[in-house]
């Protein structure tokens, strides 16, 4: 099954890999920077494992679930889910600064499917713009764990 590169995202913050990691992998607080989410569970509750499932509603009403598919403790996580027929696999990675103070985080997701190439144009236009009015908030908040 072709994948096909829908939004990708780089930026950068001043907390250290370790806070950054364990701030991003409890996904229940997300709403406080991505404020398009209501609400976020887990399951199992706690942190993320290879395990996990999730529910997201978004702010609309609209519920949409995920399931973990790869984990690499500290560094990176994927989970998938699906919109209108496209399967929808989305990357998270965190890395140490390699020149300085600070992690580099990464956000990609990736469309399949047989209505990829056009849900996921749609899907890339509406989501990357969210994405981008809500990473200047995560880093506000993750520059504050220093």
């Amino acid at each position: 099954m072709r994948h096909l590169r829908l939004i990708e995202r780089r930026f950068t913050t001043r907390a250290a890999a370790p806070a950054t990691w364990t701030h991003l992998a409890h996904v229940e607080t997300w709403p406080s920077w991505a404020r398009h989410l209501r609400r976020v569970e887990l399951h199992p509750a706690g942190g993320l494992s290879r395990n996990s499932t999730g529910r997201i509603v978004l702010r609309g009403g609209i519920p949409t679930t995920f399931r973990v598919t790869r984990l690499d403790a500290g560094r990176s996580w994927s989970w998938r889910g699906h919109f209108a027929g496209t399967t929808l696999d989305y990357d998270h990675v965190v890395v140490p600064h390699d020149r300085r103070a600070g992690t580099d985080i990464t956000f990609t997701i990736d469309g399949s499917g047989p209505t990829a190439p056009v849900v996921g144009r749609v899907f890339a236009a509406v989501y990357g713009r969210i994405l981008d009015r809500a990473i200047p908030n995560l880093v506000r908040e993750l520059d504050t764990l220093g």
